[in-house]
C-alpha cells in the first residue's frame, strides 16, 4: 500500500478534500495530512513575481520520508527556469502542485477536478511514471489549462500496468 503525506500550506479544505479523494480512490493510499508553513526564503523571484518551484522542493527535503510519498499543496504561482509557470514538479520522493492557475476563473467543480488531475499527476511521477503520449490520461503534460480540462484524473491502461504492483 502506497503512503501519502499532503503538507497543505494554506487552509483550503475544499482542495484538500478533492486531493484526498482523488488519491485514495487512485492509489488506495494510506494518508496523513498537514497544514505547514514551508521554506521559501530562496524560491521567491522577483523579477517573475513566482516561486521557483525547484528551490521550494530543496529548502523543504525536511518534508521528504523514506516511507512516505510528500505532496506539498501551495498557492502561489511556481515555475522552473525554462517555463514560464507550472502546475507541478515531483522530485525523488517528494512533490509541489500550486493552485493558483487550477482555480482562476474556475467554478468549484471544475477547481476540484483540476486539484485531483495535478495531484494525481504528480503522485504518478513519483511512483516512476513519466508523462503518457495518450491527451485523456493523467500523465499527459498540460501545456496549458485546456490540457489539464481535457484529461482525466486516472491513468491509463497503459500507465495503470506500469505501476500496478506499486499499488498493490
Amino acid at each position: 500500500m502506497i503512503k501519502i503525506r499532503i503538507f497543505f500550506t494554506y487552509n483550503d479544505e475544499f482542495a484538500k478534500n478533492c486531493i484526498i479523494a482523488a488519491l485514495k480512490e487512485v492509489f488506495s493510499a494510506e494518508i496523513e495530512d498537514y497544514i505547514v508553513r514551508i521554506s521559501l526564503q530562496k524560491a521567491y523571484d522577483s523579477k517573475r513575481n513566482q516561486f521557483d518551484a525547484i528551490k521550494i522542493i530543496e529548502e523543504n527535503k525536511r518534508l521528504e520520508s523514506q516511507l512516505y510519498y510528500s505532496l506539498i499543496v501551495f498557492n502561489q504561482d511556481i515555475f522552473i527556469s525554462y517555463l514560464n509557470y507550472i502546475f507541478g514538479l515531483a522530485m525523488g520522493k517528494i512533490a509541489i502542485i500550486s493552485t493558483f492557475r487550477l482555480r482562476h476563473k474556475a467554478d468549484l467543480n471544475t477547481y476540484c477536478l483540476r486539484c485531483k488531475k495535478e495531484a494525481v499527476h504528480e503522485l504518478g511521477h513519483l511512483i516512476g511514471l513519466n508523462h503518457c503520449s495518450n491527451s485523456k490520461c493523467v500523465m499527459f503534460f498540460s501545456h496549458s489549462i485546456i490540457d489539464t480540462d481535457n484529461k482525466d484524473y486516472k491513468f491509463c491502461e497503459k500507465c495503470y500496468k506500469k505501476i500496478e504492483v506499486e499499488l498493490r
